[in-house]
C-alpha cells in the first residue's frame, strides 16, 4: 500500500480500518467482487485523480519516511523510559 502511494499509483483498496486510516478519502474502496467490478467501470476526473495522487505522496513523505518514524519511535521510547517528551532534537554527533 505504501509503495503504491509513493509511486503515484491510483489505489483501489479493500474497505477496512487500516486502509481507511492510511488513505483517508484518497482512494477507491471495495468490499467484495461486485464492488471491485463496479470500480473497474468508474470514470474519474483528472483533477480529482491528481489531487488524490499528490495527497498520497505527501502522506508518504510526512508520515512514513524513515526520519519521521525513527523520531516518533525515539520519542516514544524516551517517554516510556523517562516519562518526558522530547522538546528539541540534539545535534548529531560527528
Amino acid at each position: 500500500l505504501l509503495e503504491a502511494m509513493g509511486a503515484g499509483a491510483l489505489v483501489c483498496a479493500q474497505d477496512n480500518i487500516f486502509n481507511r486510516c492510511v488513505l483517508g478519502e484518497d482512494a477507491f474502496y471495495f468490499i467484495d467482487e461486485k464492488d471491485l467490478s463496479a470500480l473497474a467501470a468508474t470514470v474519474i476526473c483528472k483533477d480529482r485523480l491528481k489531487e488524490w495522487l499528490d495527497r498520497n505522496r505527501r502522506k508518504i513523505n510526512d508520515r512514513y519516511s524513515w526520519e519521521y518514524i525513527t523520531q516518533r519511535m525515539e520519542s516514544c521510547l524516551i517517554h516510556w523510559k523517562y516519562g518526558k517528551e522530547i522538546t528539541a532534537r540534539p545535534a548529531p554527533l560527528i
